[in-house]
């Protein structure tokens, strides 16, 4: 959220920096869906062209609607209206949805302001849904490759040049990550803790035993720390200097420890009310961070790339705000290979934050949110690890059943003392806690 000479942006943003976010977020995941082969039309060189188009599914508009009673499948966000029922919006109309008939699958939520897919038909004016499903996971692997359909050979030489010169990119960067063989630790570790709050003493003195700790294990090089850092019955009575002393405690015993304060990379990012948020103010630690070598202050959420591993870490209450805020859309729809009845609420929200393809999958009334910066919370690609820094119990999912992306949460560091260690080469999560002194 940093801004360079000549950004236009700014924090608050414009008129239509909102109606933007949308049509970009619409656009995107549009496109996934074409690369989906059940929304794939096929080609007209293809011998099965016929057998292939009743097994293809075609997304159409929402005006398309209008003027025929057939069922159609559409896209759009769901938006509640002033006359208090649900409605589907796309960038051509709105139109009330009856959702007294409706099967929904039952392994995510949804929320207003989610966009989803819509089968169903229009009668007097109201789009009467049969089923209403999240839009698909598409796994990383897919996002990267070529997905221009060729139906009539006009870009075959374009195309191949294309794949010839990612073939030439490819080996070089083999190349390079042969050289880098010797040089990297495949035990290397990340600790993330979520939720610390600095003006506790109790707390202070558990981070102290956890960076002693750690001082002597070369293989934890990394440590990410989220969360508000000042809790809330210390939030208005602390001034200035005192929240700017709290940090100069968390300095003073990450410098205890010389290997830490020489070697190791640390990163801290800050949540706020409003999302995403930007990094910590420099008054607040342009001083007392001095002399430690690798220090990042980042904002919420942020991306972090270890040696070609995508890992995204996002502060929020994510378990608490979006199952409060979440609509029961009819009866059970069973997702492909699992009792969707069976599943239970942190696989509901790893789902749901992957199929919208967005970490704010809330309604702006519900979450305020800075809509110049909105484009940061998006996930055009399925990460290989998320870690969702949420006040709730610790967790761990090692696979979703339509990603491969790795979810985990760290849980509440100041309450319970627990921290997860992510191993994104060996691709292991262990979650840990701090045990008692005795």
């Amino acid at each position: 959220m940093t801004t360079t000479e000549g950004d236009s942006k700014s924090l608050l943003g414009g008129a239509d920096s909102r109606t933007e976010y949308f049509r970009n977020r619409m656009k995107m995941l549009e496109e996934e869906l074409m690369k989906d082969p059940r929304f794939i039309r096929p080609s007209i060189l293809d011998s099965n062209i016929k057998e292939k188009k009743e097994d293809t599914v075609t997304i159409q508009r929402l005006n398309s609607v209008l003027g025929t009673p057939n069922t159609v499948c559409c896209i759009g966000i769901l938006v509640n209206g002033e006359d208090g029922h649900l409605h589907i919006e796309d960038e051509t109309m709105r139109i009330r949805l009856n959702l007294t008939k409706t099967h929904s699958a039952k392994d995510s939520f949804f929320t207003e302001g989610s966009i989803v897919i819509v089968e169903g038909s229009n009668r007097g004016g109201v789009f009467w849904a049969d089923n209403i499903h999240q839009p698909p996971m598409i796994p990383m692997p897919t996002r990267n490759e070529i997905s221009e359909k060729d139906h009539f050979g006009a870009y075959t030489y374009v195309r191949n040049n294309v794949l010839n010169k990612i073939e030439e990119i490819d080996k070089l960067a083999m190349n390079k990550r042969e050289d880098l063989e010797d040089s990297i630790d495949e035990n290397e570790g990340i600790v993330i803790m979520s939720n610390i709050f600095l003006d506790e003493p109790e707390t202070i003195h558990a981070l102290d035993r956890i960076f002693t700790a750690y001082e002597s294990i070369e293989a934890i090089n990394t440590f990410i720390l989220c969360g508000e850092f000042i809790s809330l019955k210390k939030a208005d009575s602390l001034d200035f200097e005192g929240i700017k002393f709290c940090f100069d405690e968390l300095a003073r015993i990450i410098k205890k420890n010389l290997r830490l304060k020489a070697e190791c990379r640390f990163i801290i990012t800050c949540s706020d009310q409003i999302f995403p948020c930007p990094p910590m103010l420099e008054y607040f630690h342009d001083t007392a961070f001095q002399g430690i070598e690798n220090i990042t202050f980042a904002c919420n959420p942020c991306r972090i790339s270890f040696y070609g591993k995508e890992i995204v870490v996002s502060r929020y209450d994510y378990l608490k705000r979006i199952k409060k805020n979440s609509y029961y859309l009819g009866g059970d729809l069973k997702s492909e290979g699992e009792d969707a009845n069976e599943v239970d609420d942190i696989t509901k929200i790893a789902n749901t934050i992957l199929s919208q393809a967005s970490l704010m999958p809330l309604f702006y009334l519900v979450q305020p949110i800075y809509w110049e910066y909105a484009e940061v919370l998006n996930l055009n690609n399925c990460p290989d690890y998320l870690i969702l820094a949420d006040t709730c119990e610790q967790y761990s999912l090692d696979s979703l059943p339509n990603a491969a992306t790795k979810v985990t949460n760290p849980g509440n560091f100041s309450t319970n003392h627990t921290f997860t260690i992510v191993y994104p080469l060996l691709g292991k999560i262990e979650m840990s806690s701090l045990p008692e002194e005795e």
